[in-house]
């Protein structure tokens, strides 16, 4: 009974051609509210009627979709109150009063939205003390679920085909793990009756991202042409007027680009990424944070790449002079861009010159050492040292080819001050260690110069003192086995 209703909401010719949502809206507009009361509580009797047993036993929900319009843009102010509130507020108290008179307690309100500030509904006060605040709303962040759906919608025979394999395959590397990006495809693709299946993909991913893939070639010639409109438009732009979701962008993409992963979550306070659309909380309880939605994040990221009109507004993923307008950016709770990624990417580049550079063509030491002094006319070099199988210490010295895209990861994130031991130890890959946040360090790597290696500690400036950055205080609960290490 489910799924009819939802597909008479979706197709609602089944009602005989009439829209029936526009009947209720003209209804609204021109009845008195008694005869309006009147008539909800007769169809409310109705219903009660004609529910069968097992929605008593299950429940019955009733959605209130896109809450946050009826909460930002819609205002109002009964008789005898304090006024004005949010008419979500309104909304839901009258529902609550006209369903009471349904008997059992079988029936469910679910608000959907996004920016719906909790101070508005406070569990403190009785009428909203039994409502629980959740993201449980479902996602496709398994691969076979999302593929039971995509396949729900075809003939028996297209799943097992090489093409379909390939689509199947194709669907969950885009669209994942939002029901919106999968369901607005599969629409796009029933529009086309499936003839020209990887050509609409890739008409897809273009509007929705700005990429123009050349994925599945083969499929798409045999294919032809098509014509079907594509549904969502560009949606980089979510981050525009956001600079701290910009921030955010930013130290993802620049994490991703040296590690080769996401970096771990964020905490709520961040949830400016969620309101933006670009990010999901991780958990129902929504105290994390997640930015590693395929389409979204291509999407700002090729955003972020292209040219403003306004310099003053950032709009480079590897201009310096932006990244230094993210580093001033502050969360409420102080927190700030994570810098040790994107100075890894610099620092790549700088050092890809085979034949070395000099140590102050890079960096200026205000009291260099005697060591330092020296030797400052001769090369120096990027390593990698890592201990092979035989527990020998092994050198690759970074080249150009370490930045192509076929390349290992460059940097390794560490989790804990264990972890970056077991870097210094030479038992973690990648020629940068990103160190974790509650360490004074951004970033920790290796140069070779004539006579040996000396590892190099960088911190943002503004973090900490420069006193913190001796090696028996980066991790001062772990100073014993640092000092192995000096």
């Amino acid at each position: 009974m489910r799924r009819h209703w939802l597909q008479a909401q979706l197709v609602h010719t089944i009602f005989g051609g009439s829209d029936p949502f526009y009947a209720l809206l003209h209804t609204f507009e021109t009845e008195d509210q008694t005869t309006i009361d009147e008539q909800l509580i007769d169809v409310i009797n109705e219903i009660q009627v004609l529910l069968p047993d097992c929605v008593k036993t299950e429940g019955f929900y009733i959605v209130i979709d896109e809450a946050n319009v009826a909460i930002q843009e819609k205002w109002i102010s009964g008789e005898n109150d304090s006024g004005p509130y949010p008419a979500l507020e309104y909304i839901i108290l009258t529902w609550q009063k006209k369903l009471s008179a349904l008997e059992g307690n079988f029936i469910t309100f679910v608000v959907a939205g996004t920016e719906i500030p909790r101070d508005y509904f406070p569990p403190t006060d009785d009428r909203w003390a039994a409502w629980h605040w959740t993201s449980n709303t479902g996602d496709f962040n398994d691969q076979e679920v999302q593929r039971q759906y995509v396949t729900s919608f075809f003939p028996s025979q297209f799943a097992g085909q090489p093409e379909s394999e390939a689509l199947l395959r194709r669907i969950w590397d885009w669209c994942r793990p939002r029901h919106r990006l999968t369901s607005v495809l599969v629409q796009m693709l029933l529009t086309d009756n499936g003839v020209h299946p990887h050509s609409v993909l890739n008409h897809y991913i273009r509007h929705l991202t700005g990429y123009r893939t050349n994925e599945a070639e083969d499929f798409t010639k045999a294919e032809g042409s098509f014509s079907v409109r594509a549904i969502f438009g560009e949606i980089g732009a979510l981050a525009e007027g956001r600079p701290l979701v910009q921030m955010s962008i930013h130290e993802v993409i620049m994490h991703y680009l040296i590690t080769g992963h996401h970096p771990p979550s964020f905490t709520s306070e961040r949830v400016a990424i969620v309101y933006s659309g670009a990010g999901q909380f991780a958990d129902e309880n929504m105290s994390q944070i997640t930015l590693d939605q395929p389409g979204p994040l291509i999407a700002t990221a090729l955003w972020m790449s292209k040219t403003s009109y306004d310099r003053t507004k950032p709009r480079s993923l590897t201009s310096f002079k932006d990244f230094c307008f993210f580093t001033q950016g502050h969360w409420p709770s102080g927190d700030t861009y994570a810098s040790g990624s994107y100075v890894a990417f610099y620092l790549a580049h700088v050092f890809q010159n085979a034949g070395g550079h000099l140590f102050s063509d890079i960096f200026t030491v205000s009291s260099p050492p005697a060591w330092l002094s020296v030797t400052r006319k001769f090369a120096t070099y990027l390593v990698i040292l890592r201990k092979g199988e035989d527990g020998i210490l092994k050198e690759m010295v970074v080249k150009p080819s370490a930045l192509e895209d076929d390349a290992p990861p460059l940097g390794y994130a560490a989790s804990s001050a264990d972890d970056v031991l077991a870097w210094l130890r030479h038992e973690r890959s990648g020629a940068f260690c990103i160190c974790p946040k509650d360490c004074d360090a951004d970033l920790i790597f290796v140069l070779k110069r004539r006579g040996g290696y000396f590892w190099v500690i960088l911190r943002t400036a503004g973090r900490g003192n420069a006193s913190s950055l001796y090696p028996d205080n980066v991790f001062p609960d772990n100073t014993d086995r640092i000092q192995e290490r000096k």
